[in-house]
């Protein structure tokens, strides 16, 4: 199987420490409405298929984030030997307790030809809580800000099968996940929130 090793870059500690934390702490203060999706018809909501929420973040801390990511942009170039331009503004998102994303695509055929077209995906996970044993009636506690992230990745081929598509790959805080943006993905059900992350798609050069 192809996924993860050849499409997907893991970049560890894009952002430092004292950063990550006051994103973390603004993503979940923030009031938020729910994302959209891209439909033949144009953008709308559709929690069928995409149940999180877009929240807004002080400028500031939005500014030095989109700037974290376009310093990636020289590596992500090598990594994928891709020419690419500019990011899109970065999208924050706060994932509750079942949100999801179904398996999707960033671009699609139909779109394939618009310029300028999305090329590569990046997601910043910035934090997620986890459970751990504890004490309490339900013998559980949660650990906030403390799991790695994941997404499910998909092999779209002819020449596997249903046991082999796909592929998880985890990711700890503060750390980005990219891949060229055709690749077929998943936000998979999230049994412990918040999951915050951040996201941003770069264009063709």
């Amino acid at each position: 199987m192809s996924l993860p090793s050849r499409d997907v870059a893991v970049l560890e500690s894009v952002l430092e420490p004292a950063l990550l934390d006051a994103l973390a702490r603004s993503m979940q203060a923030a009031g938020g409405h729910p994302a959209d999706v891209c439909a033949p018809t144009g953008r709308r909501v559709d929690p069928r298929v995409r149940r999180t929420s877009s929240v807004q973040v002080p400028q500031a801390v939005s500014d030095r984030v989109r700037l974290c990511f376009e310093g990636l942009r020289g590596r992500l170039e090598e990594r994928f030997s891709l020419p690419l331009g500019g990011c899109e503004t970065p999208q924050f998102l706060r994932y509750e307790r079942g949100d999801r994303f179904v398996p999707h695509a960033d671009v699609s055929t139909s779109r394939a030809h618009l310029s300028p077209r999305r090329r590569v995906t990046a997601v910043l996970h910035v934090a997620q809580a986890a459970t751990a044993p504890g004490t309490g009636p339900v013998g559980r506690r949660e650990r906030t800000m403390a799991a790695h992230g994941n997404l499910t990745f998909f092999d779209t081929s002819p020449t596997v099968t249903w046991q082999t598509c796909r592929s998880k790959v985890t990711f700890p805080p503060g750390s980005v996940i990219a891949f060229p943006s055709e690749v077929v993905h998943e936000v998979p059900p999230v049994r412990v929130g918040p999951r915050l992350t951040v996201v941003t798609w770069f264009w063709d050069a």
